[in-house]
């Protein structure tokens, strides 16, 4: 589990996901410009309804919400 983020990391992503007004569906597809094909709107249901998932992960969502920066204080 070390390389797996804590749920204050994750409720950050999830309010970073809500104010860009990115479904889980253009996620999905956003995410297959970083070599994540396989994720579907059911796959990224299913890690955030987990609570957890890889740091890798996690800094593809923020790439793929093509946002200039993110202060570590918002995450």
């Amino acid at each position: 589990m070390a390389n797996q983020l804590q749920p204050d990391i994750l409720i950050g992503g999830i309010k970073h996901l809500r104010e860009a007004e990115v479904t889980y569906v253009e996620l999905a597809k956003r995410f297959k410009k970083y070599s994540f094909k396989d994720e579907t709107e059911a796959s990224i249901t299913n890690k955030l309804k987990r609570g957890s998932f890889p740091a890798t992960w996690f800094l593809a969502v923020l790439a793929a919400l093509e946002l200039d920066g993110v202060a570590l204080e918002e995450i």
